[in-house]
């Protein structure tokens, strides 16, 4: 049950860092060749190949959003045992403010791939609603998101 603990907590710390928009700790557990897949329908969507970027992508969000809180909800691992190979699901709901001033609140369940002790795809899945499409400047008329 060591891979269970194990997972569980890399995987609440990896959202505590992305909140305090901390980068490198963020991504620290990932593999070079780490694959980032982020569904929808607005611009930020794509598969984002190796960490360079994957941290592009996430950089970009951070930089859009001053302030990101996120609720882990649950963390379910696959194999409880699996140290260096498993797969993790955490379903979180996540608070931003954008660089407006816009509060938004909207949530997803990001799944892990471990190889190695490495994370080497991670695919989000958003729970696709008005409110997170205006998050990302693309819903009921407002601006395209973009980092500046």
């Amino acid at each position: 049950m060591i891979g269970n603990w194990l997972h569980t907590m890399k995987a609440r710390a990896a959202f505590a860092h992305f909140g305090r928009h901390d980068l490198e700790a963020f991504s620290a557990s990932w593999a070079e060749d780490v694959v980032f897949v982020y569904p929808g329908p607005t611009s930020w969507a794509g598969r984002f190949a190796g960490k360079k970027a994957m941290k592009g992508w996430i950089q970009r969000y951070m930089d859009y959003f001053p302030r990101i809180e996120f609720a882990v909800k649950r963390i379910c691992v696959e194999n409880p045992f699996g140290l260096r190979f498993n797969v993790v699901a955490a379903e979180w709901d996540v608070a931003v403010t954008n660089r407006d001033g816009k509060d938004f609140t909207y949530g997803g369940i990001t799944v892990f791939h471990i190889e190695q002790a490495r994370v080497v795809l991670a695919t989000d899945y958003i729970f696709c609603t008005p409110e997170y499409r205006e998050a990302l400047g693309e819903g009921g008329g407002g601006r395209q998101a973009t980092a500046s």
